[in-house]
């Protein structure tokens, strides 16, 4: 794994390549160093363990142009090979270039889709502001004169239950 000194640089450079191609953009990169231990040990005296550790980059950029906002990001992780900056560069430098021309659409209704993974971002975000029952209490959420009333569809709020169910189970099961 690389070493802070290391990862500064490589932060630098980031930072200096996208001003290159947009000079008003605002650029934020995060590093993240995971290292995770597994033991396991069994009643018959087997014992082992393994180590991984990994990388994770993340770099987002914000530009704004009058009334218009963007905002883009492009991330990584690393586990056995080296990280590549450049690769990460080149994905958010295209998303600008995809960002350039406005499209002219209709007015009217059309379908959106979502990733899983965009999904899953979004409800996280929603859990540590919104939803958050800390929040809540402090009355710092729009859902704080809401308590004991339904916010969400029956559906919605049954299949919730159930992942958290599941979760639980697999928690146990982990410990």
């Amino acid at each position: 794994m690389p070493q802070a000194k290391k990862l500064i640089e490589s932060g630098q450079e980031i930072i200096e390549k996208i001003h290159n191609y947009n000079p008003n953009s605002l650029v934020n990169i995060g590093f993240n160093i995971r290292k995770k231990k597994v033991k396991i040990l069994t009643n018959t005296d087997v014992y082992a363990q393994k180590i991984n550790q990994s990388l994770s980059a993340n770099i987002s950029s914000n530009l704004v142009q009058g009334e218009d906002f963007l905002q883009i990001s492009s991330s990584d992780v690393v586990s056995l090979r080296p990280l590549d900056i450049n690769k990460l560069i080149s994905q958010l430098i295209q998303k600008y270039q995809w960002a350039e021309n406005s499209a002219k659409i209709t007015s009217g209704t059309f379908p959106v889709f979502f990733t899983p993974k965009a999904v899953g971002k979004a409800i996280a975000r929603l859990w540590k502001t919104v939803l958050s029952g800390q929040a809540i209490v402090q009355k710092a959420s729009s859902l704080a004169n809401k308590v004991g009333e339904n916010i969400f569809d029956r559906r919605f709020t049954e299949k919730l239950a159930l992942v958290s169910q599941e979760m639980k189970l697999l928690r146990v099961i982990c410990l």
